[in-house]
């Protein structure tokens, strides 16, 4: 049995996506997007919550998503303009999925296509349930019945109650772990 791969935060998957569609992008001719490190804050974000969208419909299609980062951009104020432009908020994008001409709908399947292959892996509020409550069956069943048993399994509850915290409040990179818990 292979090893058990660590799971990858909703920011990670985006990030992927991310560079995915910077790769694509640059495969065009289309050498403007930045590496996701050097991204500003607005892009990141909207990856992130592109991932989240298709986390939480996973029968959504290329279109929907599409749909979805137009009425971001909308809310954030964007509007059509021939050439991607931050501060003016102006994306060639910003029209009707139909309207787009094929390479740029690549990106919307693309994007959902990520995020399918690596659905499986994405730390969600769900996945830590699922693995606290295997946790806290295993410290049951290892632990004798005792005051530092209902402790143990009390704080496990309360760590899944901050990481749960954590993925909602949408933390762009998850903190560094401390030197003594890196492997």
């Amino acid at each position: 049995m292979g090893a058990v791969s660590p799971p990858v935060s909703p920011s990670q998957a985006a990030k992927v996506c991310h560079e995915a569609n910077r790769a694509y992008c640059e495969s065009l001719g289309d050498f403007t997007q930045a590496a996701w490190e050097a991204a500003p804050e607005w892009a990141r974000r909207s990856a992130v919550n592109g991932v989240r969208f298709h986390l939480a419909d996973p029968s959504a299609t290329p279109e929907r998503s599409h749909e979805n980062w137009l009425e971001e951009k909308r809310a954030e104020g964007w509007k059509y303009g021939p050439t991607k432009n931050p501060e003016t908020k102006e994306h060639p994008c910003f029209m009707p999925y139909d309207g787009l001409p094929v390479a740029q709908r690549v990106k919307d399947s693309l994007f959902k296509a990520i995020v399918d292959v690596l659905r499986p892996h994405i730390a969600t509020d769900q996945a830590l349930r699922e693995q606290a409550k295997a946790l806290a069956l295993t410290m049951r069943d290892l632990c004798p019945s005792s005051p530092e048993r209902s402790l143990a399994i009390r704080d496990l509850e309360s760590s899944v109650m901050w990481a749960n915290a954590s993925i909602a409040r949408n933390e762009p990179e998850p903190p560094p772990l401390p030197p003594g818990l890196q492997s």
